[in-house]
């Protein structure tokens, strides 16, 4: 009896300890690849750049974990993969043989990892995109835990969607899957939002898990992004890449936000396919015009553009391009295109690069909680404009749109602009409408 009320007592007032989010040895990276074998390249030279401690290496699937793995035996000893389809004595062999650095290479999937508390891992590398920010942050802060400096890099493919988008479906099944599946979409569209924030990653991390003590400490200092700012990085593109960066930005203005990489490099090279030209790609204006130019280079460039904030991909199932504000800008002649360099690809290196002064962030005007109510009203929106225009809902607007929408409340055109996923082109297809459900007009 006095065990029972003695802890109904504690629970009263229970003793707390929070730790904030922020991990000041970690140098957070993201390095867009142009292929599968871009990133096993990539993934080979961050390993030989690697020179002390254990490195892991995150799939999102076995055969990718068995794959990868594979290639790097190529060229490095002591190489090992772990995930759920070995046999329980094979997983036991291999944590082991990890926790003791005779594998000092591991690629896994997302089965590693619990009870791992391993003080010497300098590199933590992702082969694909994880579904979320939290398993993300999860998984890098597996690096570094003897507080010394460590590299945590993000290989990113647009291509690496349709595994996740796989997961999804296959979750969209079982039962409550309907909405256990929008919400696994959502948090894949926050992490896609991580992938392209154009500043300190550190400081994204913090605004997500909404860490305010941490965030007033400022930027990190070491990720790709406070060591060459996306905003003040790069080179002037030269005379061709800059018309065919041009031409690009034109296509993806004249499709409306209707394609992705592959097929706008097609219209730039004059495809043929029946799919295109039903589309009426020979009407584009800048259908051919970059005919002479290889695929692998249009591609590049596309990817370069997304990079450096011109372009962004919106969708999961179809992942599409659409304009950012900095896009626009070049259409109308208000800038030049200044493309991030190849240098900017490559991870911070933690231990070469002194933590910059912390000062105050540059905080952006605050959303509220998103009107739940207002939330539901847009959604019935999307729902009838997807369907007046033969879409699925998303290419009309995401959630993630929708709950700014909810929280801003923008009573004007101009304030409709400011919201993430809102360009000119969907701004005149329907911010009218939107605005209308705004002000309580429908």
């Amino acid at each position: 009896m006095q065990s029972d009320l003695c802890a109904r007592l504690s629970l009263r007032d229970p003793f707390r300890l929070v730790s904030g989010f922020r991990r000041a040895n970690l140098a957070l990276s993201v390095r867009l690849c142009r292929s599968r074998q871009d990133k096993l390249e990539a993934l080979e030279r961050l390993v030989r750049e690697t020179e002390r401690g254990t490195i892991l290496i995150y799939c999102a699937t076995r055969r990718a974990a068995e794959e990868t793995a594979e290639w790097l035996r190529r060229s490095h000893r002591s190489v090992g993969y772990y995930h759920a389809g070995l046999s329980d004595e094979e997983r036991r062999l291999v944590h082991d043989e990890f926790r003791r650095g005779t594998v000092r290479i591991l690629t896994a999937t997302n089965a590693f990892g619990m009870g791992i508390d391993k003080p010497d891992v300098r590199l933590v590398a992702h082969f694909d995109v994880p579904g979320s920010v939290e398993a993300y942050y999860q998984e890098v802060g597996r690096a570094g835990r003897d507080g010394r400096p460590a590299a945590c890099v993000l290989l990113f493919h647009e291509r690496d969607l349709a595994t996740q988008e796989y997961f999804i479906q296959q979750a969209s099944h079982d039962a409550d899957g309907i909405a256990r599946a929008e919400r696994m979409r959502t948090l894949l569209q926050d992490m896609l939002g991580y992938v392209s924030v154009p500043t300190c990653r550190q400081l994204a991390i913090l605004e997500y898990f909404s860490d305010q003590a941490e965030l007033a400490l400022g930027p990190c200092g070491i990720c790709d992004r406070c060591v060459v700012p996306a905003q003040q990085s790069g080179r002037v593109a030269s005379r061709d890449d800059a018309a065919s960066a041009r031409a690009i930005l034109e296509t993806v203005a004249w499709c409306m936000g209707r394609f992705g990489v592959s097929r706008i490099v097609e219209i730039l090279r004059g495809s043929r396919a029946k799919a295109l030209l039903a589309y009426g790609a020979e009407d584009c204006p800048t259908y051919g015009i970059c005919r002479t130019r290889s695929k692998p280079c249009m591609t590049g460039l596309v990817k370069e553009l997304i990079d450096s904030g011109y372009l962004q991909v919106e969708g999961l199932d179809y992942p599409i391009l659409d304009l950012t504000r900095k896009g626009r800008e070049v259409l109308q002649g208000d800038s030049a295109v200044v493309l991030r360099s190849g240098e900017d690809h490559q991870p911070a290196s933690p231990a070469k690069q002194p933590p910059r002064e912390r000062t105050a962030p540059v905080m952006t005007q605050k959303a509220l909680p998103p009107d739940a109510q207002l939330f539901e009203r847009l959604r019935q929106l999307r729902a009838e404009l997807a369907e007046e225009e033969g879409v699925a809902p998303f290419m009309v607007f995401h959630d993630k749109t929708l709950k700014a929408i909810a929280g801003y409340k923008p009573m004007t055109p101009a304030a409709l602009l400011e919201i993430p996923g809102i360009g000119d082109l969907k701004a005149e297809r329907y911010g009218r409408r939107v605005l209308e459900v705004v002000n309580g007009e429908q």
